[in-house]
């Protein structure tokens, strides 16, 4: 909870110095997070995350079996 706090202050502080007309100080244009990135990573660990409840869902459902090698068949004698 307390990272939204601090993502909602920056925020803040983001649209104050847009609405004022101030541009923004170095120092503060490098402490400021790339929303949509951040948002990205989460979206893509969530379905990470679902991806892998289910391929765990079918493997419990379908084990793969290991195959074993046929032995060869015996030649037949010929007469």
């Amino acid at each position: 909870m307390s990272w939204r706090n601090g993502l909602a202050k920056q925020l803040i502080q983001l649209l104050n110095y847009r609405v004022m007309g101030i541009d923004m100080s170095d120092e503060a244009a490098e402490n400021i997070i790339d929303l949509s990135g951040e948002r990205e990573r989460r979206v893509h660990d969530l379905n990470e995350k679902r991806l892998q409840g289910v391929r765990a869902a079918f493997v419990k459902a379908l084990p793969l079996t290991v195959i074993a090698a046929k032995p060869k068949k015996k030649s037949k004698k010929k007469r």
